[in-house]
Protein backbone atom coordinates (compact mmCIF):
# COMPACT_ATOMS: atom_id res chain seq x y z
CA UNK A 1 0.00 0.00 0.00
CA UNK A 2 1.65 3.08 -0.79
CA UNK A 3 2.25 6.40 0.96
CA UNK A 4 -0.58 8.14 -0.70
CA UNK A 5 -3.19 5.24 -0.30
CA UNK A 6 -2.51 5.46 3.54
CA UNK A 7 -2.39 8.54 4.55
CA UNK A 8 -3.91 11.26 1.57
CA UNK A 9 -3.17 14.55 1.05
CA UNK A 10 -3.53 16.26 4.84
CA UNK A 11 -1.43 13.29 5.92
CA UNK A 12 1.31 14.11 3.28
CA UNK A 13 0.70 18.11 4.57
CA UNK A 14 1.10 16.84 8.30
CA UNK A 15 4.21 14.68 7.47
CA UNK A 16 5.75 17.63 5.24
CA UNK A 17 5.63 19.74 8.13
CA UNK A 18 6.85 17.60 10.94
CA UNK A 19 9.84 17.30 8.52
CA UNK A 20 10.30 20.78 7.78
CA UNK A 21 9.94 21.27 11.76
CA UNK A 22 12.59 18.79 12.25
CA UNK A 23 14.72 20.32 9.37
CA UNK A 24 14.69 23.86 11.14
CA UNK A 25 15.24 22.28 14.27
CA UNK A 26 18.36 20.80 13.19
CA UNK A 27 19.71 23.89 11.24
CA UNK A 28 18.84 26.17 14.36
CA UNK A 29 20.61 23.32 16.43
CA UNK A 30 23.69 23.62 14.37
CA UNK A 31 24.06 27.39 13.50
CA UNK A 32 26.93 27.54 15.00
CA UNK A 33 28.62 24.56 16.29
CA UNK A 34 32.42 24.70 17.21
CA UNK A 35 33.67 20.77 17.18
CA UNK A 36 37.39 19.65 17.73
CA UNK A 37 39.08 16.57 16.74
CA UNK A 38 42.10 14.68 17.91
CA UNK A 39 44.67 14.24 14.91
CA UNK A 40 47.74 12.71 17.32
CA UNK A 41 48.45 12.26 20.71
CA UNK A 42 51.69 10.32 21.03
CA UNK A 43 55.40 10.64 22.62
CA UNK A 44 57.57 11.63 20.52
CA UNK A 45 59.62 8.51 21.11
CA UNK A 46 63.55 9.33 20.25
CA UNK A 47 64.29 5.52 21.97
CA UNK A 48 61.70 3.43 21.11
CA UNK A 49 63.10 0.48 22.46
CA UNK A 50 63.72 1.95 25.79
CA UNK A 51 65.90 4.30 27.89
CA UNK A 52 69.62 4.85 27.14
CA UNK A 53 71.06 5.28 30.16
CA UNK A 54 74.43 6.17 28.07
CA UNK A 55 72.31 9.11 26.21
CA UNK A 56 71.52 11.74 28.55
CA UNK A 57 70.86 14.49 25.63
CA UNK A 58 68.29 11.15 24.17
CA UNK A 59 66.40 10.70 27.69
CA UNK A 60 65.67 13.75 28.42
CA UNK A 61 62.91 13.51 24.66
CA UNK A 62 61.18 10.24 26.54
CA UNK A 63 58.56 12.60 28.30
CA UNK A 64 58.02 14.68 25.59
CA UNK A 65 54.73 14.33 23.65
CA UNK A 66 52.96 15.58 20.88
CA UNK A 67 48.83 16.26 20.45
CA UNK A 68 47.30 17.85 17.53
CA UNK A 69 43.79 19.11 18.17
CA UNK A 70 41.58 20.27 15.25
CA UNK A 71 38.92 23.19 15.26
CA UNK A 72 36.41 23.67 12.92
CA UNK A 73 32.70 25.26 12.88
CA UNK A 74 30.51 22.72 12.10
CA UNK A 75 27.60 24.39 11.52
CA UNK A 76 26.20 26.94 8.87
CA UNK A 77 26.83 30.12 10.42
CA UNK A 78 29.69 32.24 11.04
CA UNK A 79 31.19 32.04 15.14
CA UNK A 80 32.59 35.79 16.19
CA UNK A 81 34.54 36.59 18.51
CA UNK A 82 31.06 37.79 20.56
CA UNK A 83 29.49 34.52 20.41
CA UNK A 84 31.96 32.77 22.80
CA UNK A 85 30.09 32.42 26.66
CA UNK A 86 33.44 30.35 27.39
CA UNK A 87 36.31 30.57 25.51
CA UNK A 88 37.53 26.98 24.41
CA UNK A 89 40.20 25.90 26.47
CA UNK A 90 42.79 22.54 26.47
CA UNK A 91 42.99 20.85 29.54
CA UNK A 92 45.68 18.90 30.19
CA UNK A 93 46.21 15.99 33.10
CA UNK A 94 49.75 14.86 34.26
CA UNK A 95 51.68 16.91 31.50
CA UNK A 96 51.98 20.44 31.32
CA UNK A 97 52.84 22.39 27.99
CA UNK A 98 55.97 23.20 26.73
CA UNK A 99 55.17 25.01 23.86
CA UNK A 100 52.61 25.15 20.96
CA UNK A 101 51.80 26.85 17.54
CA UNK A 102 48.79 26.78 15.08
CA UNK A 103 49.00 25.15 11.53
CA UNK A 104 47.14 24.81 8.40
CA UNK A 105 44.52 27.19 8.90
CA UNK A 106 41.78 27.22 5.89
CA UNK A 107 41.38 30.77 5.42
CA UNK A 108 43.94 33.48 5.07
CA UNK A 109 42.13 35.93 7.06
CA UNK A 110 41.83 32.88 9.88
CA UNK A 111 45.80 32.73 9.66
CA UNK A 112 46.25 36.33 10.07
CA UNK A 113 43.88 37.00 13.29
CA UNK A 114 45.58 33.40 14.64
CA UNK A 115 49.72 34.79 13.68
CA UNK A 116 48.65 38.68 15.02
CA UNK A 117 48.16 37.75 18.42
CA UNK A 118 49.47 34.17 19.20
CA UNK A 119 53.16 35.20 20.59
CA UNK A 120 51.12 37.93 22.86
CA UNK A 121 48.35 36.55 24.40
CA UNK A 122 46.31 38.01 21.22
CA UNK A 123 46.59 41.58 22.26
CA UNK A 124 47.30 44.15 19.45
CA UNK A 125 50.05 46.36 21.73
CA UNK A 126 51.59 46.17 25.48
CA UNK A 127 48.96 48.59 27.03
CA UNK A 128 45.68 45.95 25.50
CA UNK A 129 44.12 43.24 27.33
CA UNK A 130 44.71 39.46 26.69
CA UNK A 131 42.05 37.85 24.43
CA UNK A 132 44.00 34.41 24.51
CA UNK A 133 46.75 31.96 23.80
CA UNK A 134 47.60 32.46 27.56
CA UNK A 135 48.60 29.28 29.57
CA UNK A 136 47.68 28.94 32.95
CA UNK A 137 47.27 26.61 36.12
CA UNK A 138 43.91 24.36 36.13
CA UNK A 139 40.89 25.10 38.11
CA UNK A 140 41.60 28.88 37.25
CA UNK A 141 38.68 31.41 35.99
CA UNK A 142 39.57 32.37 33.06
CA UNK A 143 39.48 35.97 33.18
CA UNK A 144 42.20 35.81 35.75
CA UNK A 145 44.08 33.29 33.85
CA UNK A 146 44.26 36.13 30.81
CA UNK A 147 45.39 38.90 33.46
CA UNK A 148 48.05 36.58 34.94
CA UNK A 149 48.64 33.44 32.91
CA UNK A 150 51.79 32.73 30.25
CA UNK A 151 52.00 34.00 27.01
CA UNK A 152 54.16 31.68 24.24
CA UNK A 153 56.68 34.15 24.19
CA UNK A 154 57.59 33.64 27.71
CA UNK A 155 57.55 29.78 27.44
CA UNK A 156 59.91 29.89 24.99
CA UNK A 157 62.27 31.80 26.67
CA UNK A 158 62.22 28.78 29.45
CA UNK A 159 61.94 26.48 26.60
CA UNK A 160 64.86 24.70 27.71
CA UNK A 161 64.38 24.43 31.14
CA UNK A 162 60.93 22.85 30.27
CA UNK A 163 62.92 19.71 29.01
CA UNK A 164 65.26 19.08 31.59
CA UNK A 165 64.05 17.52 35.32
CA UNK A 166 64.42 19.71 38.79
CA UNK A 167 67.42 18.30 39.50
CA UNK A 168 68.98 19.10 36.67
CA UNK A 169 68.30 22.85 37.00
CA UNK A 170 64.74 22.06 35.03
CA UNK A 171 61.11 23.75 36.09
CA UNK A 172 60.11 22.81 39.61
CA UNK A 173 56.83 21.06 40.50
CA UNK A 174 55.18 24.78 40.61
CA UNK A 175 56.25 25.83 37.52
CA UNK A 176 55.20 22.66 35.65
CA UNK A 177 51.44 23.38 37.63
CA UNK A 178 51.16 26.92 35.74
CA UNK A 179 51.44 25.44 32.45
CA UNK A 180 48.27 22.40 32.40
CA UNK A 181 45.76 24.89 30.39
CA UNK A 182 45.85 26.57 27.23
CA UNK A 183 43.46 29.11 26.69
CA UNK A 184 42.36 29.97 23.10
CA UNK A 185 41.37 33.53 22.18
CA UNK A 186 37.41 34.46 20.91
CA UNK A 187 38.32 33.22 16.99
CA UNK A 188 36.51 34.67 13.97
CA UNK A 189 35.30 31.24 12.17
CA UNK A 190 33.37 31.20 9.38
CA UNK A 191 31.41 27.91 8.34
CA UNK A 192 33.57 25.29 7.45
CA UNK A 193 36.77 26.98 8.80
CA UNK A 194 39.27 25.43 10.54
CA UNK A 195 42.94 25.57 12.28
CA UNK A 196 45.16 22.46 14.01
CA UNK A 197 46.15 23.28 16.96
CA UNK A 198 49.98 21.65 18.07
CA UNK A 199 50.80 21.70 21.62
CA UNK A 200 54.51 20.54 23.20
CA UNK A 201 53.97 18.43 26.43
CA UNK A 202 56.04 16.65 28.90
CA UNK A 203 55.06 13.79 31.67
CA UNK A 204 55.11 14.64 35.05
CA UNK A 205 56.53 10.99 35.34
CA UNK A 206 58.83 9.89 32.41
CA UNK A 207 57.20 6.18 32.89
CA UNK A 208 53.86 6.99 32.61
CA UNK A 209 51.44 6.87 29.19
CA UNK A 210 48.87 8.23 30.02
CA UNK A 211 47.34 10.80 27.40
CA UNK A 212 44.52 12.37 29.01
CA UNK A 213 43.23 15.59 28.75
CA UNK A 214 39.57 17.87 28.48
CA UNK A 215 38.16 20.52 25.67
CA UNK A 216 35.60 22.74 27.27
CA UNK A 217 34.48 26.22 26.10
CA UNK A 218 30.91 27.49 25.14
CA UNK A 219 29.19 29.58 22.61
CA UNK A 220 26.09 31.11 21.86
CA UNK A 221 23.40 30.66 19.46
CA UNK A 222 20.82 32.48 18.25
CA UNK A 223 18.84 32.71 21.99
CA UNK A 224 20.76 34.04 24.99
CA UNK A 225 19.65 31.59 27.13
CA UNK A 226 20.49 28.61 23.91
CA UNK A 227 24.43 27.55 24.68
CA UNK A 228 26.57 25.37 22.00
CA UNK A 229 28.81 23.48 24.04
CA UNK A 230 32.36 22.93 21.92
CA UNK A 231 31.95 19.46 21.32
CA UNK A 232 33.90 16.56 19.48
CA UNK A 233 33.10 16.09 16.28
CA UNK A 234 33.34 12.83 13.80
CA UNK A 235 34.87 12.28 10.30
CA UNK A 236 32.97 14.20 7.72
CA UNK A 237 30.17 12.05 6.20
CA UNK A 238 28.73 12.11 2.83
CA UNK A 239 25.51 11.27 4.06
CA UNK A 240 24.24 13.65 7.18
CA UNK A 241 21.27 13.72 9.15
CA UNK A 242 20.59 17.63 7.82
CA UNK A 243 21.06 15.94 4.19
CA UNK A 244 18.86 13.53 4.57
CA UNK A 245 16.24 16.01 6.02
CA UNK A 246 16.50 17.69 3.29
CA UNK A 247 15.89 14.80 0.86
CA UNK A 248 12.59 13.73 3.08
CA UNK A 249 11.73 17.10 2.56
CA UNK A 250 11.70 17.09 -1.12
CA UNK A 251 10.40 13.98 -1.63
CA UNK A 252 7.67 14.89 0.64
CA UNK A 253 6.94 17.79 -1.15
CA UNK A 254 6.80 16.36 -4.81
CA UNK A 255 4.78 13.67 -2.98
CA UNK A 256 2.01 16.27 -1.77
CA UNK A 257 1.92 17.74 -5.17
CA UNK A 258 1.05 14.92 -6.80
CA UNK A 259 -1.35 14.02 -4.21
CA UNK A 260 -3.37 17.26 -5.18
CA UNK A 261 -2.42 17.55 -8.35
CA UNK A 262 -3.03 13.56 -9.96
CA UNK A 263 -6.78 12.35 -9.55
CA UNK A 264 -6.46 8.61 -7.42
CA UNK A 265 -7.65 5.81 -9.25
CA UNK A 266 -9.10 2.89 -6.51
CA UNK A 267 -8.41 -0.45 -6.61
CA UNK A 268 -10.04 -2.72 -8.50
CA UNK A 269 -11.04 -4.57 -5.16
CA UNK A 270 -12.60 -1.62 -3.87
CA UNK A 271 -16.15 -0.20 -4.18
CA UNK A 272 -18.06 3.18 -3.94
CA UNK A 273 -20.34 3.93 -1.42
CA UNK A 274 -21.72 3.42 2.39
CA UNK A 275 -21.76 0.16 4.01
CA UNK A 276 -23.32 -0.11 7.44
CA UNK A 277 -22.47 -3.25 9.71
CA UNK A 278 -24.55 -4.20 12.64
CA UNK A 279 -25.50 -7.25 15.15
CA UNK A 280 -23.15 -9.29 17.20
CA UNK A 281 -21.37 -7.48 20.00
CA UNK A 282 -18.94 -10.14 19.96
CA UNK A 283 -18.25 -9.86 16.27
CA UNK A 284 -19.04 -5.88 15.37
CA UNK A 285 -15.87 -4.68 17.03
CA UNK A 286 -13.40 -7.55 14.99
CA UNK A 287 -15.52 -6.58 11.38
CA UNK A 288 -14.47 -2.75 12.35
CA UNK A 289 -11.40 -3.30 12.54
CA UNK A 290 -10.99 -5.71 9.49
CA UNK A 291 -12.01 -2.70 7.92
CA UNK A 292 -9.07 -0.38 8.78
CA UNK A 293 -7.27 -1.48 6.18
CA UNK A 294 -10.09 -1.64 3.28
CA UNK A 295 -11.23 2.05 4.33
CA UNK A 296 -7.43 3.13 3.54
CA UNK A 297 -7.16 1.72 0.44
CA UNK A 298 -10.62 2.37 -1.24
CA UNK A 299 -11.50 6.68 -0.62
CA UNK A 300 -15.07 6.27 -2.25
CA UNK A 301 -15.64 3.56 0.43
CA UNK A 302 -17.26 3.82 3.91
CA UNK A 303 -18.00 1.54 6.53
CA UNK A 304 -20.12 2.70 9.78
CA UNK A 305 -21.01 -0.12 12.60
CA UNK A 306 -23.46 -0.34 15.02
CA UNK A 307 -23.28 -2.99 18.14
CA UNK A 308 -26.16 -4.23 19.30
CA UNK A 309 -27.47 -8.40 19.21
CA UNK A 310 -27.97 -10.78 16.56
CA UNK A 311 -31.51 -11.01 16.19
CA UNK A 312 -31.40 -6.91 16.46
CA UNK A 313 -29.14 -7.07 13.26
CA UNK A 314 -31.41 -9.02 11.06
CA UNK A 315 -34.32 -7.06 12.39
CA UNK A 316 -32.60 -3.93 10.94
CA UNK A 317 -31.86 -5.80 7.38
CA UNK A 318 -35.40 -6.85 7.04
CA UNK A 319 -37.02 -3.47 8.25
CA UNK A 320 -39.46 -2.31 5.76
CA UNK A 321 -37.54 1.21 5.31
CA UNK A 322 -33.52 -0.47 5.55
CA UNK A 323 -31.37 0.50 2.61
CA UNK A 324 -31.16 -3.22 2.10
CA UNK A 325 -28.32 -2.80 -0.61
CA UNK A 326 -26.02 -1.11 2.27
CA UNK A 327 -26.92 -3.68 5.43
CA UNK A 328 -24.91 -6.19 6.56
CA UNK A 329 -25.77 -8.00 9.73
CA UNK A 330 -23.41 -10.24 11.61
CA UNK A 331 -25.26 -13.17 13.61
CA UNK A 332 -23.55 -15.42 16.14
CA UNK A 333 -25.06 -19.08 14.45
CA UNK A 334 -27.80 -19.62 11.90
CA UNK A 335 -30.64 -16.56 12.21
CA UNK A 336 -34.43 -16.69 11.45
CA UNK A 337 -34.94 -15.76 7.94
CA UNK A 338 -38.97 -14.93 8.06
CA UNK A 339 -38.71 -13.38 4.79
CA UNK A 340 -36.65 -15.92 2.93
CA UNK A 341 -34.92 -13.40 1.25
CA UNK A 342 -31.35 -13.75 3.41
CA UNK A 343 -28.34 -14.91 1.98
CA UNK A 344 -25.54 -16.06 4.57
CA UNK A 345 -21.72 -15.88 4.10
CA UNK A 346 -19.64 -18.12 6.86
CA UNK A 347 -16.82 -15.52 8.11
CA UNK A 348 -15.67 -17.21 11.74
CA UNK A 349 -15.61 -19.86 14.06
CA UNK A 350 -16.66 -18.00 17.84
CA UNK A 351 -15.63 -19.81 20.57
CA UNK A 352 -17.82 -19.24 23.59
CA UNK A 353 -16.61 -19.14 27.26
CA UNK A 354 -18.59 -19.95 30.52
CA UNK A 355 -16.81 -17.46 32.99
CA UNK A 356 -17.00 -16.73 36.54
CA UNK A 357 -15.95 -14.17 39.31
CA UNK A 358 -12.56 -15.21 41.25
CA UNK A 359 -14.34 -15.53 44.45
CA UNK A 360 -16.56 -18.71 43.30
CA UNK A 361 -13.12 -20.52 43.61
CA UNK A 362 -13.80 -23.32 40.92
CA UNK A 363 -11.88 -23.98 37.25
CA UNK A 364 -14.17 -26.18 35.85
CA UNK A 365 -17.85 -27.24 35.57
CA UNK A 366 -19.63 -30.02 34.10
CA UNK A 367 -22.80 -29.05 31.69
CA UNK A 368 -24.90 -30.94 34.53
CA UNK A 369 -23.82 -28.81 37.08
CA UNK A 370 -24.33 -25.11 34.99
CA UNK A 371 -27.66 -26.79 33.78
CA UNK A 372 -28.49 -27.31 37.76
CA UNK A 373 -27.22 -23.99 38.42
CA UNK A 374 -29.63 -22.14 35.62
CA UNK A 375 -32.39 -24.41 37.78
CA UNK A 376 -31.68 -23.49 40.68
CA UNK A 377 -30.93 -26.61 41.82
CA UNK A 378 -27.43 -25.04 43.09
CA UNK A 379 -27.01 -21.52 44.82
CA UNK A 380 -23.77 -21.99 46.81
CA UNK A 381 -20.48 -22.61 44.77
CA UNK A 382 -19.65 -24.48 47.85
CA UNK A 383 -22.45 -27.14 46.75
CA UNK A 384 -19.81 -27.52 43.58
CA UNK A 385 -16.73 -27.68 45.32
CA UNK A 386 -15.87 -23.98 45.89
CA UNK A 387 -16.40 -21.21 48.29
CA UNK A 388 -19.63 -20.13 50.26
CA UNK A 389 -20.35 -17.53 48.42
CA UNK A 390 -24.00 -17.28 46.52
CA UNK A 391 -24.00 -18.18 42.85
CA UNK A 392 -25.50 -14.62 40.72
CA UNK A 393 -26.19 -15.50 37.22
CA UNK A 394 -25.41 -12.18 34.25
CA UNK A 395 -27.04 -13.36 31.28
CA UNK A 396 -28.08 -11.64 27.92
CA UNK A 397 -31.77 -10.81 26.10
CA UNK A 398 -33.68 -13.02 24.34
CA UNK A 399 -32.33 -11.18 21.34
CA UNK A 400 -28.63 -12.42 21.85
CA UNK A 401 -26.62 -15.02 19.60
CA UNK A 402 -24.51 -16.09 22.44
CA UNK A 403 -27.58 -16.76 24.91
CA UNK A 404 -28.93 -18.59 21.98
CA UNK A 405 -25.98 -20.68 21.70
CA UNK A 406 -25.71 -20.89 25.53
CA UNK A 407 -29.00 -22.32 25.64
CA UNK A 408 -28.78 -24.98 22.70
CA UNK A 409 -25.03 -26.26 22.91
CA UNK A 410 -24.66 -26.05 27.18
CA UNK A 411 -28.00 -26.24 28.24
CA UNK A 412 -28.52 -28.76 25.20
CA UNK A 413 -32.44 -27.18 24.64
CA UNK A 414 -32.65 -25.59 27.75
CA UNK A 415 -33.79 -22.15 28.66
CA UNK A 416 -32.07 -19.89 31.03
CA UNK A 417 -34.28 -18.50 34.16
CA UNK A 418 -36.01 -15.49 34.13
CA UNK A 419 -34.53 -12.11 34.83
CA UNK A 420 -35.23 -11.91 38.75
CA UNK A 421 -32.82 -8.87 39.36
CA UNK A 422 -31.70 -5.16 38.30
CA UNK A 423 -28.31 -5.11 40.06
CA UNK A 424 -26.56 -8.43 40.10
CA UNK A 425 -26.72 -8.52 43.73
CA UNK A 426 -30.21 -9.23 45.35
CA UNK A 427 -33.73 -10.48 43.71
CA UNK A 428 -35.10 -6.96 43.16
CA UNK A 429 -37.43 -7.57 40.63
CA UNK A 430 -38.85 -11.08 41.50
CA UNK A 431 -38.43 -11.97 45.19
CA UNK A 432 -39.75 -15.51 45.16
CA UNK A 433 -37.44 -16.89 42.54
CA UNK A 434 -34.70 -19.35 43.34
CA UNK A 435 -32.07 -17.79 41.42
CA UNK A 436 -30.37 -14.50 41.24
CA UNK A 437 -30.67 -13.28 37.37
CA UNK A 438 -29.71 -10.22 35.63
CA UNK A 439 -29.41 -9.23 32.01
CA UNK A 440 -27.01 -7.25 30.27
CA UNK A 441 -27.36 -5.82 26.93
CA UNK A 442 -23.57 -6.11 25.51
CA UNK A 443 -20.37 -8.91 25.67
CA UNK A 444 -19.25 -6.53 27.44
CA UNK A 445 -21.10 -5.20 29.77
CA UNK A 446 -21.84 -8.79 31.23
CA UNK A 447 -17.61 -8.89 31.58
CA UNK A 448 -18.04 -6.21 33.67
CA UNK A 449 -20.32 -7.47 35.61
CA UNK A 450 -19.04 -10.97 36.34
CA UNK A 451 -15.54 -9.77 37.13
CA UNK A 452 -17.90 -7.09 39.65
CA UNK A 453 -20.10 -9.18 41.39
CA UNK A 454 -19.03 -11.61 43.99
CA UNK A 455 -19.49 -15.13 42.97
CA UNK A 456 -21.28 -14.09 39.18
CA UNK A 457 -21.29 -16.65 36.81
CA UNK A 458 -21.75 -15.32 32.63
CA UNK A 459 -20.84 -16.31 29.32
CA UNK A 460 -19.13 -14.54 26.59
CA UNK A 461 -16.66 -14.80 23.48
CA UNK A 462 -13.36 -16.20 24.79
CA UNK A 463 -11.15 -13.73 23.23
CA UNK A 464 -12.84 -11.00 25.32
CA UNK A 465 -13.26 -12.51 28.29
CA UNK A 466 -9.01 -12.67 28.77
CA UNK A 467 -8.96 -9.04 28.65
CA UNK A 468 -11.04 -8.81 32.10
CA UNK A 469 -8.79 -8.95 35.09
CA UNK A 470 -11.43 -10.48 38.11
CA UNK A 471 -12.95 -13.49 36.27
CA UNK A 472 -11.69 -16.54 35.09
CA UNK A 473 -12.90 -19.02 32.09
CA UNK A 474 -13.56 -22.30 33.23
CA UNK A 475 -13.38 -25.71 31.75
CA UNK A 476 -16.49 -27.65 30.14
CA UNK A 477 -16.53 -31.34 30.74
CA UNK A 478 -13.07 -31.13 31.19
CA UNK A 479 -12.18 -29.60 27.99
CA UNK A 480 -10.55 -25.59 27.80
CA UNK A 481 -12.28 -22.95 25.70
CA UNK A 482 -9.25 -22.24 23.51
CA UNK A 483 -8.99 -21.71 19.86
CA UNK A 484 -9.16 -24.94 18.32
CA UNK A 485 -11.19 -26.35 20.98
CA UNK A 486 -13.53 -27.21 18.64
CA UNK A 487 -12.17 -29.69 16.72
CA UNK A 488 -11.72 -31.58 19.85
CA UNK A 489 -15.31 -31.65 21.32
CA UNK A 490 -15.61 -28.47 23.28
CA UNK A 491 -18.85 -27.87 23.33
CA UNK A 492 -19.45 -24.06 23.26
CA UNK A 493 -19.48 -22.86 19.92
CA UNK A 494 -21.17 -21.34 16.96
CA UNK A 495 -20.06 -19.84 13.20
CA UNK A 496 -19.99 -16.37 12.61
CA UNK A 497 -22.44 -15.26 9.83
CA UNK A 498 -22.68 -12.29 7.79
CA UNK A 499 -26.26 -11.62 6.48
CA UNK A 500 -27.23 -9.48 3.50
CA UNK A 501 -31.00 -9.29 2.07
CA UNK A 502 -31.11 -10.65 -1.15
CA UNK A 503 -27.51 -11.11 -3.04
CA UNK A 504 -25.54 -7.88 -3.22
CA UNK A 505 -25.06 -6.48 -6.38
CA UNK A 506 -22.16 -7.11 -8.06
CA UNK A 507 -19.65 -4.71 -8.30
CA UNK A 508 -21.23 -2.24 -5.26
CA UNK A 509 -20.15 -1.70 -2.12
CA UNK A 510 -21.52 -4.56 -0.02
CA UNK A 511 -19.83 -6.83 -2.69
CA UNK A 512 -16.75 -5.35 -2.36
CA UNK A 513 -16.75 -5.51 1.28
CA UNK A 514 -17.80 -9.29 1.54
CA UNK A 515 -14.83 -10.18 -0.53
CA UNK A 516 -13.14 -8.04 1.49
CA UNK A 517 -13.95 -10.09 4.30
CA UNK A 518 -13.25 -13.50 3.03
CA UNK A 519 -9.59 -12.14 1.52
CA UNK A 520 -6.52 -13.37 3.34
CA UNK A 521 -5.44 -9.83 4.97
CA UNK A 522 -8.94 -9.98 7.00
CA UNK A 523 -8.16 -14.73 7.64
CA UNK A 524 -5.13 -13.08 9.23
CA UNK A 525 -5.88 -10.57 11.37
CA UNK A 526 -9.43 -13.04 12.44
CA UNK A 527 -6.85 -15.30 13.37
CA UNK A 528 -4.81 -12.52 15.12
CA UNK A 529 -7.92 -11.97 17.27
CA UNK A 530 -8.09 -15.17 18.37
CA UNK A 531 -11.39 -16.79 16.50
CA UNK A 532 -10.52 -18.98 13.57
CA UNK A 533 -11.09 -17.92 9.65
CA UNK A 534 -13.60 -19.74 7.71
CA UNK A 535 -12.22 -18.75 4.48
CA UNK A 536 -8.90 -20.90 4.38
CA UNK A 537 -5.41 -19.72 2.89
CA UNK A 538 -6.37 -22.04 -0.27
CA UNK A 539 -10.23 -20.20 -0.39
CA UNK A 540 -11.53 -23.31 0.78
CA UNK A 541 -13.81 -23.31 3.60
CA UNK A 542 -13.42 -25.03 6.62
CA UNK A 543 -14.96 -28.26 7.36
CA UNK A 544 -16.61 -26.07 11.00
CA UNK A 545 -18.11 -24.01 8.85
CA UNK A 546 -19.84 -25.99 6.67
CA UNK A 547 -23.69 -26.49 7.51
CA UNK A 548 -25.99 -25.04 9.88
CA UNK A 549 -23.79 -24.59 13.28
Amino acid sequence: MSVLQTFGPIGLLVTLGLAVLALLVRLYVGRRRLVWEEELNTKIGMEPFGPHDSSPALAQFNSVTVLVVKFRNAGWSTIPETAYRTLPQVSLDGRFIVDFRVSQPSLIALDNEIQWGIDSGGRADDSGERTGWVVCPRGRDQAEALRHGLVRTALRQTLPDSLVDAADGGLDPAARDRRRVLILPPLTIPPGGQFRLIICCRDDDPGSRKREYTVDGAVDNLLPTDRRIVERGRKRRIVTLTRALVAAVTVLAIALVVAIAVPRTPPPFCGSGGVTVTGSSAFVPVVAEAARPYLAACPGASVATTVSTSREGIRSLLAPDADREAVLALSDGVADDPSGQLQRQAVAVLIYAVVVNDDAGVDGLSTGQIRAIMSGAVTSWDQLGGAPVPIRIVGRGPDSGSREAFERYVLQGGAEPRESSNDCLERDRVPGDPVVRCERATTEEVLRQVAAVPGAIGYADAEAAGAYPGLAAVAIDGAEASQGSARTGYPFWTVEYAYTYGRPRPGGALQRFLEHLSGDATARLISEAGYEPCVLFDRSLDPLCVGDR
